[in-house]
C-alpha cells in the first residue's frame, strides 16, 4: 500500500521552528539566569564554596566514607539546625542524636 506525505503548511512549518526556539530559550533562561540566583538563597553560598574549596564532584555518587561529605553533610545539618530562624521554622530539620 502506498503511503502518502502530508505538506505542512508553510506558516505551520514556521510557528513548529518558532515553538522550538522558545523552547530551547526557555530552557537556556531557566539553566544561565534563574539557576545561578539560587546562590543567594541562605546557606547556598557557603555550600557551594565548601564544594569549590574542597574539590568535590558533585554529580558523582554519594559515599559517606569520604571525610569532605562527612564534613559537608555536619556543616549543612547544624546550618539548617543552627542557620536563620526563619529557615528552621522552614524546613524544621531533625535534631542530631
Amino acid at each position: 500500500m502506498p503511503t502518502t506525505k502530508t505538506k505542512i503548511p508553510d506558516n505551520h512549518r514556521i510557528e513548529n521552528w518558532l515553538q522550538l526556539a522558545l523552547g530551547i530559550l526557555l530552557i537556556a533562561l531557566l539553566t544561565y539566569g534563574l539557576g545561578p540566583l539560587g546562590l543567594r538563597l541562605p546557606g547556598m553560598a557557603a555550600i557551594s564554596e565548601f564544594i569549590k574549596i574542597h574539590d568535590i564532584e558533585v554529580t558523582a555518587i554519594y559515599y559517606t566514607e569520604i571525610e569532605e561529605f562527612s564534613q559537608a553533610e555536619a556543616d549543612l545539618r547544624n546550618h539548617l539546625t543552627y542557620g536563620p530562624l526563619g529557615l528552621q521554622k522552614e524546613l524544621n530539620p531533625p535534631r542530631l542524636r
